[in-house]
């Protein structure tokens, strides 16, 4: 078989059309999605706005954030290198595939036990995990950090402890405010030359993090990774 390509603006028509023309509804009070279900409901709002009265898009967005697109990528490369693949024209199904790529993604569905410790407040506990090894940025499918959950929460003690650890392990933090610096652009468009003149004059921002943590090394592999896919940067 020829493995269809397809975008989230096809999931899209299809399912106006399936709304409209199959069960002949003609207007929506909203649409709402979680992960990829919320990407879908900002293509509803940007193709077909007289569809709904809003949107509630949950936990997606209209660009991927760092973690979303190495990811992706990953999830490329990781069929690509499947035998059996072979660029989706496939006779028989390649079933380790689909494997693989389940166990590229069980680490990003399943929620640790120290999202739960630190969400609600148990200093105790949090320290004990990250004693056993937790990782103290790993919060599963959540947006944002175990530190950012903490702070949020007004749980300050934990807050230290998580910064503590990842200062220690040379974790890198994401900047604040939360914004890009020139150095991340550069690096994510392939711009060698304005990399070099950044940090001659500031070696430093070598390990400066951006928005949700990554470095400019980072931010290079995202791009490259990007451009290989045909994407956009």
């Amino acid at each position: 078989m020829k493995f269809p390509v397809y975008k989230d603006r096809d999931l899209v028509t299809a399912q106006f059309r399936l709304i409209t023309e199959v069960l002949g509804i003609s207007h929506l009070v909203a649409i709402t999605g979680i992960s990829s279900g919320a990407d879908n409901s900002l293509q509803f709002a940007v193709s077909y706005p007289q569809l709904m009265d809003g949107i509630l898009p949950v936990s997606g967005g209209a660009l991927w954030g760092a973690n979303g697109r190495l990811r992706g990528s990953l999830s490329l490369s990781t069929l690509d290198s499947c035998k059996g693949w072979d660029g989706g024209n496939y006779d028989e199904n390649p079933k380790d595939c689909a494997s693989n790529l389940l166990a590229l993604w069980a680490q990003y569905f399943y929620t640790p036990a120290i999202h739960y410790a630190a969400r609600e407040g148990h200093l105790d506990a949090v320290r004990l995990l990250l004693d056993a090894g937790a990782d103290a940025e790993q919060n599963g499918y959540y947006d944002g950090s175990l530190v950012e959950m903490a702070r949020d929460r007004g749980h300050l003690a934990i807050v230290s402890l998580l910064e503590e650890v990842r200062g220690r392990t040379g974790l890198i933090a994401p900047s604040d405010p939360r914004a890009d610096h020139p150095i991340h652009l550069a690096a994510e468009a392939g711009d060698l030359k304005r990399v070099r003149a950044l940090l001659d004059d500031d070696p430093t921002l070598v390990n400066r993090g951006d928005r949700t943590g990554g470095s400019p090394l980072h931010r290079a592999v995202l791009g490259r990774g990007d451009a290989e896919s045909g994407k956009p940067a």
